[in-house]
């Protein structure tokens, strides 16, 4: 395959999706991603746990950066600590170096997330990983002219840089953790 690459298999998404469940007022504090004009991804529900610090995110401690890639923590992450636990794992699988944006997105069942191509500058100096967290073999994920299904439990690697599209065909919500993260280099 050229536009995906399978990582890792079998982590454990359980307590993460159990703590998602406890915490349902976490969904869409922030909708930047869901409500632009003509989104792509307007059928999702978000939970950002990191994400540029912005000025109007001031009250979360957000530090003011001429770091265009620069990302921090925001108050979800602390509600959600099996999550850091996965994030760090990734980290750890891939060498990475920095770590960038990471957010939890829930797909209903029956929605779509249409074709696009992330074409932002974040988009082009960091990898894009999917943790699949809860989902059915009724999902389709196609990048370019691959498509693949992914299971709970897998760590998967994608060229984001290409148009992509999710359909989620089953009866059941896909939760994935998308991490985003700078591989390092000597």
């Amino acid at each position: 395959m050229r536009n995906f690459l399978c990582l890792a298999r079998g982590l454990d998404t359980r307590p993460l999706v159990l703590a998602l469940f406890d915490n349902a007022h976490l969904w869409n504090q922030h909708t930047q991603r869901t409500t632009m004009p003509g989104s792509p991804v307007a059928a999702c529900d978000d939970i950002f746990l990191r994400f540029q610090p912005a000025a109007d995110l001031a009250l979360y401690g957000a530090i003011a950066t001429d770091d265009a890639h620069e990302c921090v923590w925001f108050p979800a992450a602390a509600a959600l600590g099996a999550a850091r636990v996965l994030i760090f794992e990734a980290m750890r699988l891939v060498q990475g170096e920095r770590l960038g944006r990471v957010i939890i997105t829930r797909l209903p069942a029956g929605a779509d997330i249409l074709p696009h191509m992330d074409a932002d500058a974040n988009s082009r100096y960091y990898h894009f990983y999917h943790l699949l967290l809860a989902g059915s073999d009724q999902t389709r994920f196609r990048c370019g002219d691959e498509t693949v299904v992914m299971y709970p439990g897998e760590l998967w690697l994608f060229d984001n840089l290409q148009e992509h599209e999710l359909w989620n065909e089953g009866t059941e919500d896909r939760l994935s953790l998308i991490i985003a993260i700078k591989k390092g280099g000597l």
